[in-house]
């Protein structure tokens, strides 16, 4: 017996694919919101949306919603499909256009206040204010490359990531080797955190607690640092008050970017390795003075 498949050269989805994902389709399911006091159910997603993002805590306003569905034939050339993004309001679940073929993963900021992405297509960083509807370009090639400057493949290339956001509504980027704040409201305001690019550097941001939602620049700044000449690595402080940045400790081994800190003392436990070494655990001090190793 021949099982004849039709396919349609216009259909999003190959037919394998189609048959792949058949079960998952089946029990798709939507993010809604229930109001109890009204008894109101708010039906945030549905199949012509169906990605939906909110802030780490559900307490905003807004919600982000994306689709690729429009693009997804574009996936057999390209590998990715664009996406139209959408802001959605949680009280009606009222639908507002952000922006349209986002070459780019959206996201929320903590507390919902901005959408933003990195437009793979003309290297940018951009920001769209849920409050006022103003969509900003925070971070482009004027002020540095966001862009992966080692990108040797035939598609956009990607950027070098982010490490958050302020309290104040500031946003923190990377470039190649430095950490950069860049401000939604005036783009003039851009500031070079570190100094890397003249050494050959490359500094990072480390999150000590997962629980903060944002970066405190009142406070000294863990950065891992890790030098492209001799491939050496370590960590270093900024100091946002005065801009200097001071390295704590740079080895010939590789010190991981995950360092864990406990939560009412100083200590903290990262890995350190080399071709030759197993990346064994390591107890230390805030201050990196007293290393153990505990592996």
């Amino acid at each position: 017996i021949v099982n004849v498949e039709v396919w349609h050269y216009q259909q999003g989805k190959l037919y394998t694919q189609q048959e792949l994902d058949a079960e998952d389709d089946e029990k798709k399911s939507y993010d809604v919101v229930y109001y109890p006091e009204t008894d109101k159910v708010i039906q945030l997603q549905n199949e012509d949306m169906p990605d939906l993002r909110m802030d780490k805590k559900r307490q905003s306003q807004y919600a982000l919603a994306y689709s690729d569905l429009p693009y997804k034939l574009h996936e057999t050339w390209q590998g990715y499909a664009e996406r139209d993004v959408y802001k959605v309001d949680i009280a009606t679940g009222q639908k507002s256009l952000v922006a349209t073929a986002v070459h780019g993963r959206p996201q929320l900021s903590p507390e919902g206040k901005f959408i933003f992405w990195y437009s793979s297509i003309d290297s940018t960083w951009l920001a769209h204010n849920t409050l006022n509807n103003q969509t900003t370009i925070i971070g482009d090639s004027n002020i540095t490359s966001f862009a992966d400057e080692l990108h040797d493949a035939p598609s956009y290339p990607r950027s070098n990531g982010f490490a958050g956001w302020t309290e104040d509504q500031q946003f923190l980027a990377y470039d190649r080797y430095d950490v950069w704040l860049l401000d939604p409201s005036h783009t003039a305001n851009s500031k070079r955190l570190t100094n890397g690019r003249e050494n050959q550097i490359r500094y990072r941001h480390i999150e000590l607690d997962e629980d903060e939602e944002f970066i405190d620049l009142e406070e000294n700044m863990l950065l891992h640092l890790f030098d492209e000449k001799d491939k050496s690595s370590g960590f270093a402080y900024l100091d946002n008050q005065s801009g200097k940045v001071t390295t704590v400790v740079k080895n010939d081994v590789y010190y991981t970017t995950r360092v864990h800190k406990a939560k009412n003392t100083n200590d903290i436990m990262y890995t350190k390795s080399s071709f030759q070494i197993f990346p064994n655990l390591i107890h230390d001090k805030l201050d990196f003075s007293k290393p153990i190793q505990i592996s």
